[in-house]
């Protein structure tokens, strides 16, 4: 091989640089490759590194494409098919020397062969960077979703202007929200969202509460178990009072489908809680136990109600006289953490774990438990019989 140009660097030998990391207190394996670094005359300093996430790195190799999401104006988050990711600018005390062909020990290729005489093997340094990008798990922020689909409430075909095209498509919503197309799927589930032609649409309240219990009474009509839905005979006894896409929806957003497509098992707490809701939404407060009583008698004959199927859908104060329940959803709070917390704080100042849970569930991650969001949002106090109760640790 040719020598080395005359460039600062390449003209020591291994014995200088030994003799150098030894006067360093460094040890360097024998025979191993020594790199000597040299900078390019036009080293780039416009450069952006990326740290990748184990799972973001995986995803690359298998060669699913990653994405940057959302509007102009919103912090970045890298979004791979099932996961979120925010990107944080980190600056770095030390600067960080880029090169194409770098070794490391492990590393394939990694050997005495490659180095020039005397083991040195020469890099150029291309580029250098001050900050780099780093990506940590995050949920997916969608707290704009609910807002762009209530901008086209679907309320029946009769209500639908002639060649009237609203709503968003799934690509639409992906330009939209932050998020990954999981996470997407996931919260147009948890907002009972509906896909009529391609748009997804959230149904007007007065309409699907009447598509809904149309679907009930069918049941009771027929005679089905409620955990036996045929989809195809219901659909068509109720074809000239709603669309087959409708009908489905409710079967779906209650329930699940069998494995041969056939019929549907409705979920009896979630029909329980569509008529909790359908009772309480008309009133600032129920009288408990009359509720309760009235509650049993509207769901379908065989379901059993229970006060713990009201978890996230309904509060209830069992100190007053008497004893009161009332209406508090937990899809009509604030996505994010923060406002999320506030809220819940001025409907009640005192929580205990149980009953807060099902409204705050949805914001663990693996990274953020419930227990570090009661950490970071709340103050606890005990109550004269040693229950933890939680309170707001921000003014209100």
């Amino acid at each position: 091989m040719d020598a080395l140009p005359e460039i600062p660097g390449a003209t020591r030998t291994a014995a200088v640089v030994h003799e150098a990391a030894d006067a360093a207190g460094l040890h360097l394996v024998k025979n191993n490759p020594i790199q000597v670094l040299h900078f390019a005359d036009d080293v780039q300093e416009n450069v952006r590194l990326l740290e990748l996430h184990p799972e973001v790195e995986k995803s690359l190799k298998e060669g699913d494409r990653v994405f940057i999401r959302g509007l102009a104006s919103d912090e970045a988050i890298l979004c791979t098919h099932e996961k979120s990711y925010e990107v944080k600018l980190v600056d770095t005390s030390n600067t960080m020397l880029i090169c194409r062909d770098i070794q490391t020990p492990g590393q394939e290729g990694f050997t005495s062969s490659q180095s020039t005489g005397g083991g040195l093997i020469r890099q150029e340094v291309c580029g250098s960077a001050f900050n780099y990008l780093e990506v940590r798990p995050c949920r997916g922020r969608m707290s704009r979703l609910v807002e762009v689909l209530s901008e086209h409430q679907y309320s029946g075909p009769e209500n639908e202007p002639e060649n009237f095209v609203a709503g968003y498509t799934f690509s639409d919503l992906l330009e939209l929200v932050q998020g990954s197309e999981a996470e997407l799927l996931a919260s147009l589930k948890r907002c009972q969202a509906c896909c009529i032609d391609n748009f997804w649409r959230l149904l007007d309240t007065d309409y699907f509460e009447q598509a809904f219990d149309r679907v009930i009474q069918s049941l009771a009509e027929k005679d089905w178990p409620i955990h036996e839905v045929p989809v195809d005979e219901c659909c068509e006894l109720l074809t000239d009072l709603l669309p087959r896409v409708i009908i489905e929806h409710c079967l779906k957003s209650h329930g699940s489908e069998s494995v041969d497509g056939f019929t549907y098992c409705l979920d009896e707490e979630l029909v329980s809680q569509f008529y909790a809701e359908y009772l309480l939404r008309r009133v600032a407060k129920f009288n408990y136990k009359e509720f309760m009583d009235v509650w049993q008698q509207t769901v379908p004959l065989g379901v059993t109600v229970s006060v713990d199927m009201l978890k996230g859908v309904a509060l209830h104060d069992m100190t007053t006289k008497p004893p009161v329940v009332w209406h508090f959803p937990k899809n009509s709070l604030p996505y994010d953490v923060g406002p999320r917390f506030d809220a819940l704080f001025r409907e009640r100042a005192k929580w205990t774990l149980s009953d807060l849970r099902p409204y705050i569930q949805d914001l663990a991650t693996p990274q953020q438990t419930i227990e570090a969001l009661l950490l970071k949002q709340t103050r606890s106090t005990m109550d004269g019989t040693g229950e933890k109760l939680y309170n707001s640790r921000n003014p209100l």
